[in-house]
């Protein structure tokens, strides 16, 4: 309703109103009656009733993980909860930040002969790395994997003879698998995303 509408409609209640009130108790028509009458009156006035309110939908039931159901999803809930606490217990450090240059390499140490250093929180992440080059360090050697976009990620002797060991390397220096960014000491590198038990029955599995 426009202004005007509104105030046209008032008036008309408000003179219905007093008419009722000054009406014959035997003739005065029912509140039903009185209603009826004036939402009728609106109608031909060009009143239109507002839709229906449309009910919220219902939520939708959570997804069990990968079809899971019943008991399984405690399972997985459980075994979840546990891979997170052993990989807190086995990375290094892992609530650290990690140093990146501005284009995107992670940096061995928190230093860049240019630029800008962006610290991250090290989050795990899957990718297919190719190994670049082995390096000396001040204290130790290491070595530089590369991913898709030339993105150079070094690696502690330590944790590179941990993922030759534990999923191997491809022809061509290929390693697919889950990494995460840590710090070892005080130098930083990426390692397999897995606690030590994962990795002894990856290991396992290939025996």
């Amino acid at each position: 309703m426009t202004s005007l509408a509104r105030e046209n409609a008032i008036k008309g209640l408000a003179h219905r109103a007093y008419d009722r009130d000054h009406t014959d108790a035997g003739e005065r028509p029912s509140t039903t009656d009185f209603a009826f009458e004036y939402v009728t009156w609106l109608l031909a006035q060009g009143w239109s009733e507002p839709p229906e309110a449309q009910p919220a939908p219902a939520p939708a039931s959570p997804t069990p993980p990968n079809g899971l159901r019943g008991a399984a999803i405690a399972r997985h809930a459980l075994a979840q909860i546990g891979k997170e606490a052993a990989m807190t217990a086995d990375l290094d450090d892992d609530k650290a930040l990690v140093p990146y240059d501005e284009f995107g390499n992670l940096l061995r140490a928190a230093w860049t002969p240019e630029g800008e250093i962006v610290w991250r929180a090290p989050e795990p992440f899957s990718a297919r790395l190719q190994l670049g080059q082995f390096a000396r360090g001040r204290a130790a050697g290491y070595v530089v994997w590369l991913n898709d976009e030339s993105r150079m990620f070094p690696m502690s002797m330590t944790e590179f003879v941990e993922t030759v060991r534990t999923v191997g390397v491809e022809p061509g220096g290929y390693v697919e698998a889950e990494w995460i960014a840590h710090r070892r000491g005080g130098a930083y590198g990426i390692q397999l995303y897995m606690s030590r038990r994962e990795r002894r029955q990856v290991r396992r599995g290939h025996d």
